[in-house]
């Protein structure tokens, strides 16, 4: 078979008593065929995310479908895991809690799933959220996933990885982690498996991205799509993790003020022995 002028056969093995081999077509590289594909690495997260995402007439984010959206988490820690060592940490512990609980108290709409999960805080009687339980994994999703769809938007306006990373950690993250290191000493198993990710085991990850147009290639993937087309999809996903943390967020709010309520009825259960 031909290519661009040269003839191309993969042969394997010694040949047969008449001295032939079998042979089939040896394919060119992808890489070396531009346009063989229009889209990069990136691409697949958005469109599931995009599935995932149920919008209003003004385009926010009304609810989730549970299902796709773990799913979209998935193809985004492969992207991650293709970015950098361990980056995709900052997910897979709280998509596999968010897995964990959907076995057992899942539905379709991720806002009745969480719903449907709240009496499990009923062992703190409801101070705060059990720790495996799939709101406690929300509301860290949600700051991950912020954190990332800062640090893309900036990485498509044209900044360097290290810049990008702390601009983006500054407005996201900071905050928590640095709550979580005071609070180490006294607090529970959550806060100890967050110390562990802290702020210089963060940056120490962080540290594995590359720089620039190095980076641009991974995200390109293994066919040349041309960097305008990567930095178009590193506009999507900040749009879509935006889109997708707010609602997370709100959700959060949500199950934090229905707590709240359960709360003040435990309270009083408990004052008559009822709890």
């Amino acid at each position: 078979q031909d290519f661009q002028g040269i003839h191309m056969w993969s042969f394997d093995g010694p040949p047969d008593s008449y001295g032939h081999w079998d042979h089939e077509t040896a394919r060119p590289a992808e890489r070396a065929i531009l346009g063989m594909n229009t889209h990069g690495v990136l691409r697949p997260v958005i469109a599931q995310l995009k599935k995932a995402a149920m919008l209003d007439t003004e385009q926010q984010v009304t609810d989730l479908l549970s299902a796709d959206f773990l799913e979209g988490l998935q193809a985004f820690t492969l992207v991650l895991e293709l970015v950098g060592w361990h980056v995709n940490d900052l997910l897979t512990t709280d998509l596999e809690k968010l897995r964990r609980s959907m076995a057992k108290y899942g539905k379709a709409s991720y806002r009745e799933w969480l719903q449907n999960e709240i009496p499990v805080h009923a062992e703190s009687g409801y101070k705060e959220y059990a720790d495996e339980s799939a709101a406690m994994a929300n509301l860290w999703v949600a700051r991950n996933l912020r954190f990332f769809a800062e640090m893309f938007g900036l990485l498509a306006d044209g900044h360097e990885t290290s810049d990008a990373v702390h601009v983006a950690y500054s407005r996201t993250l900071q905050d928590h982690h640095g709550f979580i290191q005071r609070q180490a000493g006294q607090a529970k198993a959550a806060s100890f498996d967050r110390v562990y990710f802290g702020v210089q085991a963060f940056f120490l990850v962080m540290a594995q991205i590359p720089d620039g147009a190095k980076l641009l290639k991974v995200l390109e993937g293994e066919v040349l799509i041309g960097t305008e087309k990567v930095v178009q999809e590193l506009l999507e996903l900040s749009d879509v993790g935006t889109r997708i943390s707010d609602y997370l967020f709100r959700m959060d709010r949500d199950i934090v003020m229905e707590n709240e309520k359960r709360q003040e009825q435990f309270e009083v259960d408990a004052a008559y022995g009822r709890a």
